[in-house]
């Protein structure tokens, strides 16, 4: 079982969770949940992505409008916040998001949670063995993802990384959590075919026909 040592049990437990909440749905929150029960988090913040360096801007509702949408989709979870680092930074690349993010918080004790989709493609990320020894990694399974993302480059080489002290997990630099699949994602919202959205808050629903995202 992936847990925090008991030398930094003062220490706010604090998962870091990047998303590019195109829209933000229930999914997400389902996950954030589910990581912040195992890992015995405090809190969960979502760090919403200024623009992915390795995804395409096409089809991606303004920076704004996705923060404000995960903003009234997490109101009722005290425990999950939402961050617009990035923009108020100016970072796109995870290894300078949560070197600055540590650094503001000397005290909080962060653990990095990411798809194995993305521990997939990894090995591609700027300073990505950096990440490995910044923080203690934490891998949701995904449907079909979970045994690429283990045989991957990083997924690999990341055996040979000693994990930081505050996540015991044998040998192995990151844990690959056994939460279950959730049958919904950003892509299906944004390309319903019957021009209805289902999966998410309907407040949520209300900004995307109010702002007039998505062809809605």
């Amino acid at each position: 079982m992936t847990t925090f040592s008991n030398d930094r049990k003062q220490a706010l437990k604090v998962g870091l969770f990047g998303l590019s909440a195109n829209p933000p749905h229930y999914g997400h929150v389902k996950m954030a949940q589910y990581a912040k029960d195992k890992l015995d988090l405090d809190e969960v913040w979502w760090i919403v992505a200024a623009q992915n360096p390795l995804k395409s801007t096409e089809g991606m509702a303004p920076f704004a409008d996705r923060v404000q949408m995960c903003r009234i989709l997490t109101q009722p979870y005290k425990w999950l916040k939402v961050t617009d680092i990035e923009e108020r930074c100016g970072t796109q690349r995870t290894f300078d998001t949560l070197s600055i993010l540590t650094d503001m918080n000397p005290d909080t004790n962060f653990a990095w949670i990411m798809g194995a989709d993305n521990l997939a493609g990894f090995h591609k990320w700027y300073k990505w063995q950096e990440i490995a020894n910044l923080m203690p990694i934490a891998v949701l399974a995904r449907p079909g993802e979970t045994d690429k993302a283990r045989m991957s480059q990083a997924g690999i080489e990341m055996t040979q990384i000693h994990a930081p002290a505050d996540l015991i997990h044998a040998q192995s630099g990151y844990s690959i959590l056994d939460n279950p699949m959730v049958d919904i994602s950003s892509t299906q919202l944004r390309q319903n075919s019957e021009r209805r959205i289902t999966g998410t808050s309907p407040d949520v629903i209300k900004h995307i026909q109010s702002h007039q995202l998505y062809g809605f």
